[in-house]
């Protein structure tokens, strides 16, 4: 198994906050391989153009509907996944795995890539809607988001995992009622 790794916004380079994951699924793979994906530094809107590491720039930080994005900055992240999964020989052992804002980059680029991948696994993100004019392959895909997530509302990532299982796309979607977005 590979696992190509997409941390969320703001993250530092030593990724604490999804490497308890990556702990977790070395146990339970020992075998696997990991590649952590660094996103670009970039400046910010809503930070008053502070750089920070994000796939894209956030024009709005809305918590209960989309936030408005920089559709350039995540289509440019995309073809970014979708070169680096071009390199890989057989497709059936790769799974692209994002937290918060890599949560939503690693759906967009798996559920926009032409190949099928062995699948998704999302945490505490949801799909940006203009994802859902490129789609092209039902990709099995694991998410999870929390109830009392404040930071990407919970009503928001299952309005766009909602779209994808009413076209029968292989999603499971774990709630988790107390979690919230750390």
């Amino acid at each position: 198994m590979k696992f190509v790794i997409l941390p969320g916004f703001t993250m530092d380079r030593n990724h604490k906050d999804i490497i308890y994951l990556v702990y977790k699924l070395k146990e339970k793979y020992p075998h696997a391989t990991f590649r952590f994906l660094d996103p670009p530094v970039r400046p910010i809107s809503i930070y008053n153009n502070q750089r920070y590491r994000a796939w894209y720039d956030y024009y709005t930080d809305k918590r209960t509907s989309e936030e408005d994005i920089n559709e350039l900055q995540l289509l440019q992240s995309r073809e970014r996944i979708h070169r680096i999964l071009n390199s890989f020989k057989n497709l059936n052992d790769v799974y692209l795995l994002g937290y918060s804002q890599g949560c939503c980059t690693a759906l967009d680029s798996g559920l926009t890539y032409p190949r099928k991948l062995g699948g998704i696994i999302g945490i505490k993100g949801h799909i940006p809607s203009t994802t859902f004019h490129s789609l092209q392959t039902k990709q099995p895909i694991w998410v999870t988001h929390g109830k009392k997530d404040k930071t990407i509302g919970y009503n928001v990532a299952k309005q766009s995992y909602d779209k994808l299982l009413k076209n029968n796309y292989p999603l499971r979607f774990v709630t988790l009622p107390k979690a919230n977005h750390s």
